[in-house]
């Protein structure tokens, strides 16, 4: 219904345009930084060690993404895209060593440089354990949860009139899934909470469109 809506209200579109010439397409890889939150942190060896005590409490997630951008003209429109998001954490406070992956379903608004989004997120975590004997296995947990996104993106380098290279940042203010299903061999009361909210830098190729 956003997107309806959105559609609708599109400002000054050329009509005379097919709509699969109005989008385009794009595609990219950013980096984050993000906040362990008390779930993922781990505990400094030493309370005397800036960088260890930071590198208990951040994380680094790697990210591709596909979208589709709709022009409203004025260089605003609509654009909408799925991710894939990974990370390898270690000493994690309730999932010890463990991968995190992430689905994700972002929308948002264009405005110029400035964009403001929201995202839907499907994650699963995948944590290493050993028995008392020592022999090792894995527990899986399930998460959903969403976030709110603020980027900015400029145009960059343009190639053939079809091609362009944009560099993008991104704060994700609110991003978080919470745990609804888990693999476990024992009860738990509290369920686990994943943070993604950090920093973003990445880039991205976007190609056709005609506004």
């Amino acid at each position: 219904m956003v997107m309806v809506f959105l559609l609708l209200s599109a400002g000054e579109v050329n009509q005379d345009v097919p709509l699969w010439k109005k989008l385009s397409y794009s595609i990219g890889y950013s980096g984050g930084i993000c906040y362990r939150g008390g779930d993922l942190a781990s505990t400094p060896t030493t309370l005397y060690d800036p960088i260890g005590i930071l590198a208990c409490n951040i994380y680094f997630l790697n990210s591709i993404e596909a979208g589709v951008i709709y022009p409203f003209g004025n260089g605003e429109g609509i654009e909408v895209g799925v991710g894939y998001g990974w990370a390898r954490i270690e000493d994690a406070r309730k999932l010890g060593d463990c991968r995190l992956n992430k689905i994700y379903l972002s929308c948002f608004k264009k405005s110029g440089t400035i964009t403001g989004g929201v995202e839907i997120i499907l994650a699963k975590s995948i944590s290493e354990w050993y028995t008392l004997e020592g022999e090792k296995f894995y527990i899986s947990r399930y998460y959903a949860g969403g976030g709110i996104i603020v980027k900015w993106q400029w145009e960059g380098y343009r190639y053939f009139d079809k091609f362009c290279l944009s560099p993008e940042v991104s704060l994700r203010l609110i991003s978080f899934a919470r745990e609804f299903k888990s693999d476990a061999p024992w009860n738990e009361e509290k369920k686990i909470f994943l943070v993604f909210s950090g920093l973003y830098m990445g880039l991205k190729l976007k190609i056709g469109g005609i506004k």
